[in-house]
């Protein structure tokens, strides 16, 4: 049940982002609200890939100890830190399809 409402938690966390998103793709908002909220999902996706269970809400906060809330929540920040990552192995050819494309239109 909690992991349940959880999973509607991230769903409506992704849908705002998106719209959010879209909003500043249309320069009607400054991104803030945005950039949060994807990095909130994106860090329930990581406790939730690192913890070896089929219910990890439920695990995480009924059963779990100090060792497994550590691993949830460094694997949280991995999650956290995969854009960035991306960004650093691909974000000059990502700049380059980006910089063809407008000059293309």
């Amino acid at each position: 049940m909690l992991d349940n409402v959880m999973y509607g938690l991230k769903i409506a966390v992704w849908i705002t982002a998106a719209l959010s998103i879209r909003k500043l793709a249309n320069g009607k908002s400054s991104g803030h609200l945005s950039f949060t909220l994807f990095g909130i999902a994106l860090f329930m996706t990581g406790m939730e890939m690192i913890t070896y269970s089929e219910t990890p809400w439920q695990f995480l906060l009924s059963e779990a100890n100090f060792s497994e809330w550590q691993k949830a929540v460094t694997g949280g920040f991995g999650m956290l830190m995969l854009p960035v990552i991306i960004y650093m192995l691909a974000g000059k050819d990502i700049q380059k399809l980006l910089d063809n494309t407008d000059s293309k239109s």
